[in-house]
């Protein structure tokens, strides 16, 4: 856990399920918890649209972990989330029933644009700087990418949600191992095609690219920053780290041409997110191309920690 914090408050529990990771936040007077066991919720369901019983039996190992740690906390309120995966699942019921029996409350399936919201909120929670500075927050997940932009003072002034993301590049369009070149250049030129709604539904948001600071959230993010580090002990982290073009498309050129047996030895490179890391970077690689970014700041503040807020907002108005 952190440091404490000063003051009085509720302790609160956030967990999202997301495509890659059940991830688990308990934020609190105390400080806290952090968790991201990576269950792949979503392999399946890109082709199946299904995420069938083995992805849910991953889930609720994990679920049944955090709730451990939940009840040991005696946290006040408590919220689970899911993302991209579960909003194209057939089988979603089966989830929410999973966590209604597991964890106790109501499944919350959030659509895109309530995603980029809170997770806006969570990344520039702590950015730091002027707080009418323009900020663009790109969260790259396993089954969608959401593009934010605001300002701390104001809030979201635009999102868009687009159904591209490290799991989605890697089940449909790799093949080989490592992935062809032909591969690589068709899962860019369908990143491209997203990037260009992007640009056509948020000009705004390529207009404050100009002024503003780009911030990047979600694994594949986190993992190029500690790939490029060189592996951050277990007590450091990549918060707040910067991040230049030229170093991530370094970082893609190894790993893309890179089998999987050699990739694992990445320092940096945890051995979960082998197999979906080259997805992830030909989102990021591509966004900072065809919009022209220099440089992204690595967040660790994301979805969670909106949810959070936003939980202990409601509880403050009781």
């Amino acid at each position: 856990m952190t440091a404490p914090t000063n003051g009085a408050g509720p302790t609160v529990a956030v967990i999202d399920l997301g495509t890659i990771c059940t991830r688990l936040l308990i934020v609190g007077p105390a400080g806290e918890t952090r968790r991201s066991p990576i269950t792949n919720m979503g392999a399946e369901s890109v082709t199946s649209g299904r995420l069938g019983d083995a992805a849910l039996d991953r889930v609720g190992q994990a679920l049944r972990s955090h709730r451990a740690e939940i009840d040991a906390a005696a946290v006040d309120a408590v919220r689970v989330v899911a993302t991209s995966a579960a909003r194209s699942a057939s089988d979603v019921d089966a989830l929410a029933d999973l966590v209604r029996t597991t964890v106790g409350v109501e499944l919350e399936v959030l659509d895109g644009d309530t995603e980029g919201r809170l997770t806006f909120a969570g990344a520039v929670s702590d950015l730091g700087g002027p707080a009418d500075r323009p900020a663009i927050v790109i969260d790259i997940g396993g089954g969608s990418t959401e593009f934010a932009y605001g300002t701390a003072a104001d809030g979201v002034l635009g999102v868009y949600s687009c159904e591209i993301g490290a799991t989605r590049v890697t089940t449909s369009y790799f093949e080989h191992d490592p992935p062809w070149a032909s591969e690589l250049s068709a899962a860019l030129s369908v990143v491209q095609l997203h990037l260009d709604d992007v640009r056509r539904e948020l000009p705004t948001l390529v207009a404050a690219l100009e002024s503003g600071v780009v911030v990047g959230v979600g694994g594949t993010i986190t993992t190029v920053a500690a790939v490029e580090r060189g592996a951050p002990g277990p007590d450091d982290s990549v918060h707040r780290f910067e991040l230049d073009r030229d170093a991530v498309e370094d970082v893609f050129r190894t790993l893309a041409t890179e089998s999987a047996a050699d990739r694992a030895f990445n320092p940096g490179l945890p051995a979960d997110r082998v197999g979906l890391i080259v997805g992830g970077c030909c989102v990021l690689v591509e966004a900072m191309r065809h919009l022209s970014i220099d440089t992204v700041v690595v967040s660790e503040r994301d979805l969670l920690d909106g949810v959070a807020g936003e939980l202990i907002a409601r509880w403050g108005t009781r």
